[in-house]
C-alpha cells in the first residue's frame, strides 16, 4: 500500500534534535498517516525530544493514525488533536486548536 512505503523527502535546513518539542501533523489518507510524514518520523525519530500529533481527516482513521505516529517514533505525544473536514470548513475547528495550545503549554 502507498501509504506503508517511505518515500524520499528532502531533509530540510533543521534538526528536530534543536528543538525541545516537535509538533508534527499528517493528513490521514485512507486510514493511515501520509507517507511522506512516515518517512520524515522514521528519518527523524531518534532526534526528538518530545513529539506532539494532529491530524485533519475526511472520516476514520483519525486516532489509529495518531497512535502509529507515536509508536514509529517511541514516544508518547505531549499532545494530540483530530480536526475533521467538517469542522475546518465551518469553523468549528478553533476550541480544538486552543485545547490543543493549551495541551502544549502545560506540557512543559
Amino acid at each position: 500500500m502507498t501509504t506503508e512505503k517511505l518515500p524520499q523527502i528532502n531533509p530540510g535546513g533543521k534538526s528536530p534534535s534543536d528543538y525541545d518539542l516537535v509538533i508534527v501533523g499528517t493528513p490521514v489518507w485512507s486510514k493511515k498517516m501520509s507517507s511522506p510524514v512516515r518517512s520524515y518520523l522514521s528519518q527523524h525519530r531518534d532526534k526528538m525530544s518530545d513529539v506532539a500529533f494532529f491530524c485533519t481527516l475526511g472520516g476514520s482513521g483519525g486516532e489509529a493514525t495518531l497512535k502509529a505516529m507515536a509508536d514509529l517514533v517511541g514516544k508518547e505525544a505531549k499532545a494530540s488533536m483530530m480536526l475533521f473536514q467538517k469542522e475546518i470548513e465551518d469553523g468549528g475547528y478553533s476550541s480544538k486548536v486552543e485545547e490543543f495550545a493549551v495541551e502544549l503549554s502545560s506540557a512543559g
